[in-house]
């Protein structure tokens, strides 16, 4: 009996110390809710801008390629061996410099022959006139010595023609390219000689989608950029608009022209066109680090400073997250269409620490 009152008192015991333990947690645990409950978090350390109305410049952007204003492979008319080449490859030429000359050498002695031949017919033509004054020979015979007289001429043209075709010369001012032919060749009508450009000024060709017609007319400005001069901006002018709209695109063809006077740029390369449009003279930017971009829509931080400042002597206050509309994009700066005004505080540094209406204190303020 004894035994079974010990056991009773030791369990008891147990019961009452562990009662006790749980006692004291739950008030710590309680105490330690409510430090929590009353606990204000510091205010997040942020940095901010001011909503800047300024003038902006659009722009429609497009890429493109560049294109010789003339541009031929250079070829012979007649065939010939190459007797002469007169230029160097890269060379610059003016319209009508000789390129290459041929072996003329037949027609050459051919027209000293019509030369002498035109000389006998031209006076057997005069001395038949006169005998014919004198009756001394019929009206037939007079014929006779002026068709060969005219034959004579137009033999002696078609061998001047044939010997002005052997000389070939540049048909427009421009670069040469690399030449394709060798002393002593014998080439063909249709061989490709040189390449011969002209570039300066060049086209740039590019397209615009249907809906930007309107935005765009002839003497408009653009810029153009190239990879290799990629700090560069080359400026020229709109020439041309195609007559009609591409079906399968819908993208319409534009020409602009490019001053090249330094001839630095060359056809076939690559550009990215930018097509100026009037100034707009008062638009709202903002820094596009200020702005938060999802799926959902943009938003930045507006700031509402309460008078106060902290500890450390920063501006402090609260921050209300707003929907806005972004516009075009040009570098750091994005266009604000709409949701701010001019002069509103955004937050643009430390934005991931914060939700809406989080408390704030302002590290600086960027105008």
């Amino acid at each position: 009996m004894s035994r079974r009152k010990a056991w009773l008192t030791l369990i008891i015991l147990i019961v009452l110390l562990f009662g006790t333990i749980s006692f004291f947690i739950y008030r710590h645990i309680q105490a330690g809710m409510k430090m929590l409950a009353a606990f204000i978090p510091p205010p997040a350390t942020v940095s901010a801008v001011k909503v800047t109305e300024t003038s902006w410049q659009p722009y429609l952007q497009s890429v493109g390629s560049l294109v010789a204003v003339n541009g031929v492979n250079v070829t012979s008319q007649v065939s010939g061996q190459v007797e002469r080449i007169l230029f160097q490859s890269g060379d610059f030429v003016e319209k009508g410099r000789p390129l290459v000359q041929l072996d003329d050498r037949t027609e050459q002695a051919n027209l000293l022959q019509y030369k002498a031949k035109l000389k006998l017919d031209q006076l057997t033509y005069d001395r038949d006139r006169s005998l014919l004054k004198k009756n001394a020979i019929s009206r037939q015979d007079v014929d006779t010595a002026l068709t060969s007289l005219e034959q004579t001429k137009a033999q002696m043209l078609a061998t001047e023609v044939s010997i002005s075709q052997k000389l070939i010369r540049a048909p427009f001012s421009g670069k040469i390219g690399i030449r394709n032919v060798n002393l002593g060749q014998y080439i063909s009508p249709g061989t490709n000689i040189v390449s011969l450009q002209s570039i300066n000024p060049l086209h740039v060709n590019f397209s615009l989608p249907q809906e930007d017609m309107n935005k765009i007319k002839l003497g408009q400005k653009i810029s153009a950029h190239v990879d290799t001069f990629a700090s560069r901006e080359f400026t020229g002018t709109i020439t041309a608009m195609n007559s009609e709209v591409d079906s399968n695109t819908r993208t319409i063809e534009i020409q602009a022209s490019l001053p090249n006077p330094k001839h630095e740029l060359y056809p076939g390369m690559f550009t990215t066109v930018q097509i100026y449009l009037p100034v707009l003279p008062k638009v709202l930017t903002l820094p596009h680090t200020a702005v938060t971009y999802t799926l959902y829509g943009n938003s930045v931080y507006l700031i509402q400073l309460n008078g106060k400042t902290n500890q450390q002597g920063e501006p402090t206050g609260t921050v209300t997250r707003i929907s806005i509309q972004t516009g075009d994009q040009r570098g750091n700066t994005v266009v604000i269409n709409k949701g701010l005004k001019a002069g509103d505080l955004i937050v643009d540094g430390g934005q991931l620490k914060l939700e809406n209406g989080a408390t704030i204190a302002l590290k600086n303020t960027t105008q």
